[in-house]
């Protein structure tokens, strides 16, 4: 009875991927899990930042504790300095022996990639045990070992990582000890952004629930500290300054399934830069570049144009209008006397408050506000006329304008074909000038709007009600009135790029930031060209980055194809006709190839033609109520010009663009909304630029979706047992695929251009200890 409720809680401990067994194996597989279970016993191990392996008993047959892990985690500290390019950390972890015996092991802390540590200080009770760094190339066998035992690939992630052990001397029984563990590493930096990593992802293998874990970040920068954010966890923000941030993570009883990240953007110039970027196999790469203005006094920014366009039609009578003056007001009040404003007070016809541009000098403004006061709202709502004037208003200043177009209706009068008044807008615009969009209530023609806004380089915003109209065009115009650079192009040294997200020409703003998402060719240390405009001076920067090989910051894969889907659907979402069918496959292909599962995508797959997994995937979102309903109010409000469905699409996909490239903790590792719940229903794993899942409750291989949108999954030109001669050879002559097959012992995926299977090794795993000779495998 104790071995069959040990059996159990194995099955329930080992994780989602091995609790998934197919039935019709059991009989076969039976065995070779009591046989694992006894080892289990013998080399339990707690994982997390750090584990510890116990070593076995001197008994020949092992006592079964009533849980698989000896060891527990109490709580866990980890406190980090980031400062002049070095990062000091200090760890702090309470374990608790549970088993009715001392027992002794081996603590090891895999040294995260590209990291050169200095020190290594190891503490128990706070007595120093001595330790070693072990090179990568020793680490492995040790890696080897620890995933025959476990019979669990996970700890393949740290394959070709250097590692840290150390003895740990006897933990009595029923007691806690406390490790310290405190190291000096380089943090390596690529461009202008430094990237810190804490090996954290192990955690999610432990049996069970780890203890509280609390990760406290203090950053001090020499220049000017732009951003620090983790893109990986969400932290608290508990003080900054301009040179320094400090942040907190926690977490109650915390599963971790990925490494602890940290970004710092940091410079004095007027442009800050960093690059990300990823590839694995054979496959182009993924980059990501991120450009930060300087920090610099308003008064000192070159002057600004500010074309407003306020509808004050009869619907917007009362409240609207009162809140619009007021949001005027405001903004008026925040220009320079060398800046330049207009104001056009459209309904049925257009009403300017000057003949052109004027200088917002003190009695300039006087009579603007006047001329406010004294609006009043009748008539249609000639959207037209009143874009085609702002937009010509702005075409005849000699800089960078930027044009605000507020209003809470569709055209009523004048030219109300969608089509011919955004044609009319670009041609009136000449493409250098900016048109943004503040849509008020649900009346708004969103699908209007939101292609005059992409036509014409703008953003757009919706709100709801007035009462937030001034916070709204404050807040655009803090992103939006002072250009930084303009008419950006980049330019790589040895390295070629195409299908960059957003699609350009791009602009950089003060008070805001420039995310762009491409693929890359070509590998190795290169200098980034920014070159733009600013107030007619064309300026070029230049600064070193890394495009690796493989490898790298794996989140660019899938913050490029979130960008990239992103643009399709604003596309699919402004057509006039039926859904071009291109569109809607390439959107597919990516949500599937990617995993980027959201409201913006989830009922295209659900309506796709095709295939295992596609249907899949469809089936899981839609087992979740509250992500069903989401979907189902987007799809309703997709192509309608105008209603309540309508803006909570437009909303949507406003904050969607908005946000991309500035939440990262999303990129290829979670959804935004429900992301726990909903990665956990579809069984999603992303790793190495890839999305594995299983395609049904029987069958316990991950499959790449990439590959699985046919209906019968396509024959594997290679077969590989797992963790067998074969496999160990494949996996040490392929730089990358330790993180594809660190998700499962049963896969099928595309590598380098062939379908790979790896097999469930039936065997006892005892099996694959022989010397691993040169294998078969050639890719």
């Amino acid at each position: 009875m104790q071995t069959t409720q040990f059996l159990s809680t194995v099955v329930k401990t080992r994780g989602a991927r091995a609790s998934r067994l197919d039935r019709r194996h059991m009989r076969h597989i039976f065995p070779r899990l009591l046989l694992s279970c006894l080892i289990l016993t013998m080399n339990n191990s707690i994982w997390a930042d750090g584990w510890i392996e116990v070593d076995s008993p001197s008994r020949s047959i092992p006592i079964v504790p009533t849980h698989p892990s000896w060891l527990s985690v109490r709580n866990h500290v980890v406190d980090i300095e980031i400062t002049g390019g070095f990062a000091e950390v200090i760890l702090k972890k309470s374990f608790h022996n549970s088993a009715s015996r001392s027992i002794e092991g081996t603590f090891y802390f895999p040294i995260p990639q590209r990291a050169y540590v200095e020190d290594f200080r190891l503490k128990m009770n706070n007595q120093e045990l001595a330790g070693e760094v072990l090179p990568a190339v020793e680490a492995r066998r040790i890696y080897e070992s620890l995933v025959r035992q476990a019979v669990d690939p996970a700890i393949l992630e740290y394959y070709r990582q250097d590692l840290f052990r150390a003895r740990v001397f006897p933990i009595p029984a029923n007691e806690d000890v406390e490790i310290t563990l405190s190291y000096r590493q380089r943090v390596p930096s690529n461009g202008g952004l430094t990237r810190f990593t804490y090996p954290l992802s192990s955690g999610h293998f432990a049996h069970g629930i780890s203890g509280d874990l609390q990760i406290n970040v203090d950053i001090k920068t020499d220049a000017r500290l732009h951003s620090a954010h983790s893109p990986s966890h969400p932290c608290q923000v508990i003080k900054q300054s301009q040179y320094g941030k400090s942040l907190q993570y926690s977490a109650k009883q915390s599963s971790v399934r990925h490494d602890f990240l940290v970004d710092i953007l940091e410079g004095d110039g007027q442009l800050a830069a960093g690059v990300r970027a990823y590839r694995a196999s054979s496959d182009k790469g993924w980059f990501v570049l991120r450009l930060v203005p300087g920090q610099q006094p308003q008064e000192s920014l070159p002057p600004a144009t500010l074309v407003l366009l306020v509808d004050v039609s009869g619907s917007m009578a009362g409240e609207k209008l009162d809140h619009a003056k007021a949001a005027i007001r405001s903004a008026l009040a925040r220009l320079r006397p060398s800046d330049r404003f207009q104001i056009l007070a459209y309904s049925s016809r257009v009403s300017a408050f000057a003949s052109n541009t004027v200088f917002a000098t003190a009695d300039n403004l006087s009579a603007a506000t006047q001329f406010v006061e004294r609006l009043t709202a009748k008539g249609g709502t000639n959207i037209d006329e009143a874009v085609r004037e702002g937009l010509a208003a702005a075409k005849a200043e000699e800089l960078v304008a930027t044009v605000l177009l507020i209003t809470d209706g569709r055209p009523t009068v004048g030219v109300v074909a969608k089509s011919a008044i955004v044609n009319n807008s670009v041609t009136s615009n000449g493409g250098d000038h900016r048109l943004h969009v503040l849509g008020i209530g649900a009346d708004v023609n969103t699908i209007l709007l939101d292609e005059l806004a992409r036509k014409n380089r703008g953003s757009r915003t919706y709100i709801k009600s007035g009462d937030k109209l001034e916070v709204s065009l404050n807040a655009v115009l803090d992103r939006a009135l002072y250009p930084a650079l303009t008419n950006i192009v980049l330019e790589i040294e040895g390295i070629s790029i195409e299908q960059v997200e957003p699609p350009g020409p791009w602009d950089l703003f003060h008070g805001d930031e420039l995310v762009l998402a491409g693929r890359y060719d070509g590998n190795g240390s290169s200098r980034v060209g920014v070159t733009g405009q600013l107030a007619g001076a064309r300026l070029v920067w230049s600064f070193p980055a890394e495009f690796p090989q493989h490898g790298g910051a794996e989140e660019a894969a899938y913050l490029w194809a979130e960008f990239r889907i992103t643009t399709l659907l604003e596309i699919l979402r402004e057509s006039d006709a039926t859904p071009r069918r291109d569109i809607v496959d390439e959107v597919v292909a990516l949500s599937l190839r990617y995993g980027i599962v959201t409201p913006f995508t989830s009922y295209l797959i659900q309506e796709s033609p095709n295939g295992v997994i596609a249907n899949r995937i469809a089936d899981r979102v839609y087992e979740n109520k509250k992500y069903r309903e989401q979907s189902a109010d987007f799809k309703r409000g997709f192509y309608a010009p105008s209603g309540e469905e309508s803006l909570g699409s437009a909303v949507a996909m406003a904050r969607q663009r908005r946000n991309l490239g500035q939440d990262l903790s999303a990129a290829g590792m979670a959804l935004r909304e429900d992301s726990n719940e909903v990665l956990f229903n579809l069984e999603l794993t992303k790793t190495g630029g890839m999305t594995l899942i299983r395609t049904s409750e029987e069958q316990d291989t991950l499959v790449d979706t990439s590959i699985g949108t046919a209906s019968e999954l396509p024959k594997p030109d290679i077969v590989i047992s797992f963790m067998s001669a074969e496999y160990l050879h494949f996996l040490g002559e392929n730089p990358g695929v330790e993180k594809i097959l660190s998700s499962g012992n049963s896969l099928l995926f595309r590598w380098k251009d062939s379908i790979i299977k790896i097999e469930e090794n039936l065997g006892p795993p005892t099996e694959g200890l022989e010397q691993v000779k040169k294998a078969p495998v050639r890719l």
